[in-house]
């Protein structure tokens, strides 16, 4: 049976209210046929929270274009398509080239060529100063083309001049393009495998920041490059733990990014992304005044790019963010702030979940269940966890699913689901010996809960007096990074040992 396609779904709902209302005006001028049909499909489909097909047919039953639904649907879409590439409301560096470069075609296809020159000069300024080398590669080929089609005098100078600036181009492109692989080396080892303790991705990436390329921090040629060299080096400092490296290069890319504004306009994503990684080492290391400062500065650029950009830019910076705040009101145990955005954040991924990244929706959820662990909420923090174990796609994140078989552990033993526990225990034990992780603390809470279900439950407190006393241990030995990041085991053993809630130990201890 053939599946229903919900791309004309999908695609409407990126749209902003600005892009709907210059679509229906678009539409009303340059759609072919019956223009009114295309907007009735346009908000039927618009209306829905879900694609359901079944329900549009019903919507739209007394039309006459029914009957041509998939054909409609199709055009339909590309007629926003059409509508999006002509429509200004995200003006950057790419679209002012790219109008540019259409103009200059145009003036040159008409022999007005001293008047292309002139755009074309303009280009190239826009194109050297937000590091757009595509583009200039583009008009370094278009002033070649005119150049030969109205030869000078000194025409072999002017073409030695253009060859030796599409030398450097290349060159730059060739530069950007290796710091480019480099970075995203390190960034899928770190970030999404997150797996750098095992031997061969440890020695990948050794071996990214063994390169020549990352020896010196003025052979990046351009912005972009920089900041993938930047990033690298960012990604490696937290494989390694290393807080006061991660501090330092986050820092970097955000001094870099505010020397040069006009990147921070043109693609802001780098600069929120790097100011809400600040945000939660700070938060990390209850550096509280740059938690504030940081805030401040999060804040300001968001509300200066409201509508000035893409919607899916807007959902992952606004998910980016939320994360982190949920993550502060954690380990700050504020738990009714906390509270507050765990439900504002679950509204949130039940009507935009489908357009946040597999990688953030895995750590939202993690973090939700992390801080209801904290606020004693097992049934919430048993319904987060479910969903991260459950849906194959939020896998990618081993490290995420490393830490959510432990609190699997945590939850059902706070349930006192004490047979369940027993299975789930043995699983998580074969799983960890099967990925042959060389986290001791992995082995030390599978080992704690094969035994504490076989022994008195009088005698827990003692277990996990235990569990924290070597948890503890290890930590100051190994400054181990990741299994803490998520979650405090070691505070959660200590309230266990004491009697206490892992409110009162956090506090006691901040």
């Amino acid at each position: 049976m053939k599946t229903v396609s919900d791309d004309l779904f999908r695609l409407i709902k990126t749209l902003t209210k600005p892009e709907k209302g210059y679509f229906k005006k678009y539409a009303a001028k340059n759609a072919s046929g019956s223009k009114q049909n295309y907007i009735l499909l346009f908000d039927a489909i618009d209306s829905m929270h879900s694609y359901d097909e079944t329900l549009l047919r019903k919507k739209l039953k007394n039309e006459s274009f029914i009957k041509q639904l998939p054909v409609y649907k199709v055009y339909l879409f590309n007629l926003i398509l059409k509508s999006l590439s002509i429509y200004g409301a995200y003006e950057n560096a790419e679209s002012k080239l790219t109008e540019m470069l259409l103009n200059i075609r145009t003036l040159e296809a008409k022999h007005l060529y001293r008047e292309a020159l002139k755009i074309l000069k303009k280009a190239k300024a826009i194109a050297l100063k937000h590091d757009k080398m595509k583009f200039m590669h583009e008009i370094l080929h278009v002033e070649r083309h005119i150049l030969l089609s109205m030869p000078e005098k000194n025409s072999y100078e002017k073409r030695e001049a253009i060859y030796l600036e599409q030398k450097k181009v290349l060159e730059m492109i060739a530069n950007f393009y290796e710091y480019s692989w480099l970075c995203d080396q390190m960034t899928i080892l770190v970030d999404q495998q997150a797996d750098y303790r095992s031997g061969s991705s440890a020695e990948k990436i050794e071996e990214i920041i063994s390169n020549r390329l990352m020896q010196d921090e003025n052979l990046p040629l351009s912005y972009n490059a920089k900041m993938n060299f930047y990033h690298t080096l960012l990604q490696y400092s937290g494989s390694k733990g290393d807080n006061e490296k991660i501090f330092f290069y986050l820092n970097k890319e955000i001094e870099i990014a505010e020397r040069n504004r006009h990147f921070i306009d043109d693609n802001p994503q780098n600069y929120v992304f790097a100011l809400i990684n600040l945000l939660l080492y700070s938060s990390y290391a209850k550096k509280k005044t740059v938690i504030k400062e940081t805030l401040v500065k999060l804040k300001t650029v968001r509300d200066r790019l409201k509508n000035k950009i893409p919607r899916e830019t807007e959902i992952q910076i606004f998910f980016h963010a939320s994360n982190v705040e949920m993550l502060i009101f954690e380990k700050s145990c504020d738990l009714e702030r906390g509270r507050k955005k765990a439900k504002e954040i679950e509204k949130d991924l039940a009507e935009y979940g489908a357009d946040v990244p597999l990688n953030l929706k895995a750590l939202m959820l993690m973090n939700l269940a992390c801080f209801s662990i904290i606020d004693e909420n097992y049934e919430s923090a048993l319904r987060s966890l479910n969903a991260v174990l459950n849906d194959s796609g939020l896998s990618l994140r081993s490290d995420v699913i490393d830490v959510a078989r432990l609190l699997q552990l945590v939850i059902h033993y706070e349930l006192k689901n004490y047979d369940l526990l027993e299975y789930l225990t043995d699983s998580a034990h074969k799983y960890f010996r099967s990925r042959k992780l060389k986290n001791k603390a992995e082995g030390l809470l599978t080992g704690f809960f094969r035994e504490i279900t076989g022994i008195d439950r009088a005698m827990h407190k003692t277990a996990f007096d235990e569990l924290h006393f070597k948890l503890k241990r290890y930590a100051d030995q190994a400054k181990e990074g990741n299994l803490q990041v998520y979650f405090d085991f070691i505070a959660w053993a200590k309230g266990k040992a004491e009697g206490k809630s892992m409110v009162d130990i956090i506090r006691s201890e901040n």
